[in-house]
C-alpha cells in the first residue's frame, strides 16, 4: 500500500530520493557493531541454563552499550553528514526536492540513531523463541508507518514530514514496545545500569564483531545498488529498479520471517548438545523451503511486470532483463538464506565474514563498472555474479561438514 501511496505523492524523482535515503538507513543500522545480532547467541544459551540474571546481564550490557553509541554518533556523526551535499549525491535535478532532501536526510538519520537501543527488544523475543510476539510488533510498526504516511498526504507534506511521520511512528511503537516487554511481559528481564557487566560486554563483543562485518557485507548485497543508481543514473532511474526489486524481496523476506525463529532454536539444541535434532530440522525446512518460495518466484517471472506495473498505477514497467536477474538473484538468497540461519546458530561467522567480503568487493567493483555499462541492468547482474562466484557453493559446503564433524564428536566416547 505504501508504494503506490508515496509514489502518487512524491512523484517519480522525489519517490527515488525518499527510497535512496531508506537504503542509507539501512546502512546505519551496522552503527551497533554487531551487538544486536550478537544478543541472539548468547541469549539462547543463557535460555537453555535457565539463567535470568545472566540473560538480564546481557540485555542491561547491550542496551547501556548502544545507548552509549547513540550519543557518540548524535555527537560525532549528524554534525558531520550535516556538511555533505546531498544534492550532489543523489543528482537531485529539481529545485523543491534540492530544497526538501538534505532536511530529510538528517531527521531521518536523528530518529534512526535514537532508535538503536530499542533494537535489544526484538532480539530478547527471538532469543526467548517468541518470535511471534516480534512479528506483532513489527505488524504494529507497519500499521504505524502506513498511519504516518496517509496523514502526511492528508496534510500535504514533503519529505522531511514524511520522513517524520512514517519513520517517528515507527519509533513510537518501538518505546511502547520496550515498555511491554521490560514493564509488563518479562520485568525481571529489564535493563539497569547496575547489572552492566565487562565480562558480558566483552562476550558481546567478541560475538558481535563477526555479525558486524556480516552486516556490512550484506547491506553492500542487498542496499547498495539504489545509491550507486542514484550516484550514476540519477533519483529518478532509482524508483523501476527498487519497486520491482521489492516485490521480489518480499518472497525472501516471508522466507526470513518463517526461518528466524530457528536461529535461536538451532542455538538453544546445539548448546544441548542435540545434533540429532538440529540435522534433521534443517533437512527439512531446506526442502521445504525452497520447494514452496521457489515455486513462487517461477511465478513472478511471467507476472512481475503487470503486477508493478499495476502496483504503481503504470509509473513503472520493470525490463524483462531485470526481472530475470531479479528472479535469478531471488532463488540465490532463499538458499542462502537456509544455510545461513544455521551457520549464525552455530557461530559460523568467520567462513561466512570471509566469503561475504570478497562478494562485497566483488558486487560494488562490477557494479560501478555494469551500471555505466549497460545502465540499471548491470547493477542487479553484479550481484548475481559476486553471489555466485562464492557464497552459492561456500555456504552448502561448511554447513554439511560442520553437521558431520558435530554429529561425529557427540557420538564419539569422552
Amino acid at each position: 500500500m505504501m508504494v503506490p501511496l508515496s509514489l502518487a505523492h512524491l512523484g517519480i524523482e522525489r519517490y527515488g530520493i525518499w527510497v535512496t535515503i531508506s537504503s542509507l538507513l539501512t546502512w546505519l543500522s551496522i552503527a551497533d557493531l554487531g551487538l544486536a545480532n550478537g544478543i541472539t547467541n548468547v541469549l539462547s544459551t543463557a535460555y537453555a541454563s535457565d539463567s535470568r540474571d545472566r540473560a538480564r546481564q546481557y540485555i542491561s550490557t547491550a542496551f547501556w552499550m548502544l545507548v552509549g553509541l547513540t550519543v557518540l554518533l548524535i555527537m560525532v556523526l549528524l554534525p558531520l553528514v550535516s556538511l555533505i551535499d546531498w544534492t550532489m549525491i543523489f543528482r537531485v535535478q529539481t529545485p523543491n526536492a534540492a530544497q526538501e532532501t538534505p532536511h530529510a536526510v538528517m531527521l531521518a538519520l536523528l530518529i534512526t540513531v535514537l532508535g538503536l537501543p530499542l533494537s535489544v527488544v526484538e532480539k530478547a523475543l527471538n532469543a526467548n523463541q517468541e518470535g511471534h510476539w516480534a512479528n506483532l510488533w513489527q505488524l504494529f510498526t507497519t500499521g504505524a508507518s502506513l498511519f504516518g504516511l496517509m496523514a502526511v498526504i492528508t496534510m500535504h507534506g514533503g519529505m522531511p514530514s514524511m520522513v517524520l511521520g512514517m519513520s517517528g511512528s515507527v519509533l513510537l511503537v518501538r518505546v511502547v514496545s520496550a515498555v511491554w516487554l521490560f514493564g509488563r511481559h518479562k520485568p525481571w528481564l529489564r535493563p539497569t545500569w547496575r547489572d552492566f557487566d565487562r565480562s558480558a560486554a566483552s562476550q558481546l563483543l567478541s560475538v558481535g564483531s563477526g555479525f558486524f562485518v556480516l552486516q556490512l557485507v550484506v547491506l553492500v548485497l542487498m542496499q547498495s545498488d539504489n545509491l550507486i543508481i542514484a550516484r550514476f543514473l540519477g533519483s529518478s532511474e532509482v524508483p523501476a529498479y527498487s519497486v520491482t526489486f521489492r516485490l521480489f524481496s518480499y518472497v525472501v523476506s516471508i522466507q526470513q520471517i518463517i526461518l528466524t525463529p530457528l536461529w535461536p532454536a538451532y542455538a538453544e539444541a546445539a548448546a544441548r548438545n542435540d545434533w540429532p535434532w538440529v540435522t534433521r530440522t534443517f533437512k527439512k525446512v531446506f526442502v521445504l523451503s525452497m520447494t514452496c518460495f521457489a515455486a513462487i518466484v517461477l511465478v513472478l517471472i511471467f507476472t512481475a511486470r503487470d503486477i508493478v506495473y499495476a502496483w504503481t498505477n503504470g509509473a513503472i514497467l520493470p525490463p524483462m532483463d531485470i526481472v530475470i536477474l531479479m528472479s535469478v538473484w531471488s532463488l540465490m538468497s532463499l538458499w542462502g538464506n537456509t544455510f545461513a540461519i544455521l551457520q549464525n546458530a552455530l557461530g559460523r561467522i568467520r567462513i561466512q565474514t570471509v566469503a561475504g567480503v570478497c562478494m562485497a568487493i566483488i558486487n560494488i567493483t562490477l557494479s560501478i563498472i555494469l551500471v555505466q555499462q549497460i545502465g540499471v541492468v548491470g547493477v542487479i547482474g553484479a550481484t548475481v555474479i559476486s553471489y555466485a562466484s562464492i557464497s552459492l557453493w561456500i555456504a552448502p559446503l561448511d554447513t554439511f561438514r560442520t553437521l558431520r564433524m558435530l554429529s561425529a564428536q557427540r557420538r564419539s566416547p569422552s
